[in-house]
């Protein structure tokens, strides 16, 4: 797997990370590995699901046992008002039951650019009894008291270490 080079610029006000390139969306932006390629929402690849939209899907052309790393953001309306970190602690629980094979890596305190705090949390797990076992970055975002995201990068179990997939999350901002 490759490591992206973490060298910081600014431009426009705006940081950027050399590897990474910006993704504007209906409801966020954020940047993700200058070599992943975008993936169709309707994909036959991509799961189903049932009341949530998807919002980004974008995989690594890095493909390494038959699968590739990716990141998907899915979206839904929230019905009432929640913080992104008790939004997270819930949700983590159906994350816990929805995976196959759970494990828990790890889970830490999240301080999104906007100053927003979450919880990340990073497990193994195989999303179907068909997938092969894989590590997961995993948190939950809060934007203008609307919409919640969550967001996911799923990645090979043998890469260690997940700083710049930590960074590629802090990039992302409500608009």
């Amino acid at each position: 797997s490759s490591l992206f080079l973490l060298i910081s610029s600014w431009s426009d006000s705006t940081k950027t990370i050399d590897g990474l390139k910006k993704v504007d969306t209906t409801y966020f932006n954020m940047q993700i590995p200058e070599k992943w390629e975008g993936i169709d929402k309707n994909s036959e690849t991509l799961p189903k699901p049932k009341s949530w939209a998807i919002e980004l899907a974008s995989i690594s052309d890095n493909v390494k046992y038959g699968f590739s790393s990716n990141i998907l953001v899915l979206s839904q309306k929230i019905e009432k008002a929640i913080s992104s970190k008790d939004f997270s602690i819930v949700n983590y629980v159906w994350a816990t039951w929805e995976y196959q094979e759970f494990t828990k890596l790890d889970s830490e305190e999240f301080v999104f650019e906007d100053g927003d705090k979450s919880t990340l949390y990073t497990f193994e797990a195989k999303y179907n009894s068909k997938s092969p076992k894989l590590k997961y970055l995993q948190i939950w975002k809060v934007c203008n008291v609307s919409n919640w995201f969550l967001i996911t990068i799923a990645l090979s179990t043998d890469i260690k270490t997940l700083t710049p997939y930590k960074d590629i999350i802090k990039t992302f901002k409500c608009l």
